[in-house]
């Protein structure tokens, strides 16, 4: 059964909860803009992260 849409500025929704699926909307919306796999978005977010923090 497909799970129901949640509405993010519910108070008794979780922010744990509502903050995964609005990061992973966000990587979608990002996919489909950019024509890249989620998962590119993914590791090249971290690939700079990573090389930010390699120079310190």
């Amino acid at each position: 059964m497909p799970r129901k849409p949640m509405f993010e500025n519910d108070p008794l929704v979780p922010k744990q909860i509502s903050l995964q699926l609005s990061l992973k909307e966000q990587l979608k919306q990002a996919a489909r803009k950019t024509g890249k796999s989620e998962s590119d978005i993914v590791r090249e977010a971290l690939a700079r992260e990573l090389k930010k923090y390699s120079k310190n």
